[in-house]
């Protein structure tokens, strides 16, 4: 069966950017699977993986406003040294996550490491990069009418209070 709208599509992908290390966490392969035409999905994967069948590959270059955006040097904020928990674990030009404010979790590029503060970087490693995605369709079948009313549901809560 090809891709097309209303059909579930189940795939396998891997992100690639060019002179970029990218967090461990980032280097593995992923799985998705979602409704075509109807969930959300970036629209340079939709566009490639159209009319595709079950076991064939892809790849598509997804430009970085569509992908992590683009790179802000706003994000890049000197913090004191004492904000962080475990200061023992910061190590320069690593991705350093922890627990922020309330709680939340929080990660970002250790830039530099002063005596009292640190140069913390919160743009995403890929930011103002284009990346590569390539990946293997595992299956593809016809959605059922709950499949669609459900992502039809979803898509009318979008942006609700």
């Amino acid at each position: 069966m090809k891709i097309g709208t209303d059909t579930i599509v189940n795939l396998s992908y891997k992100f690639n950017v060019e002179a970029t290390e990218l967090p461990l966490q980032m280097q593995q392969e992923f799985n998705m699977q979602f409704l075509f035409g109807r969930e959300r999905v970036l629209p340079a994967i939709e566009r490639t993986i159209a009319g595709l069948t079950e076991n064939d590959s892809f790849s598509v270059i997804i430009p970085c406003q569509e992908a992590f955006g683009e790179y802000d040097p706003d994000l890049v904020n000197e913090i004191p040294i004492t904000s962080i928990q475990e200061p023992s674990k910061l190590k320069k030009g690593a991705i350093f996550e922890g627990t922020g404010p309330g709680g939340r979790p929080i990660a970002f590029i250790v830039r530099d490491i002063k005596e009292e503060s640190i140069v913390a970087d919160f743009n995403h490693p890929a930011a103002g990069k284009d990346i590569t995605l390539s990946g293997k369709i595992n299956e593809v079948k016809p959605a059922s009418f709950l499949d669609i009313m459900a992502a039809m549901k979803m898509s009318d809560n979008k942006g609700g209070g």
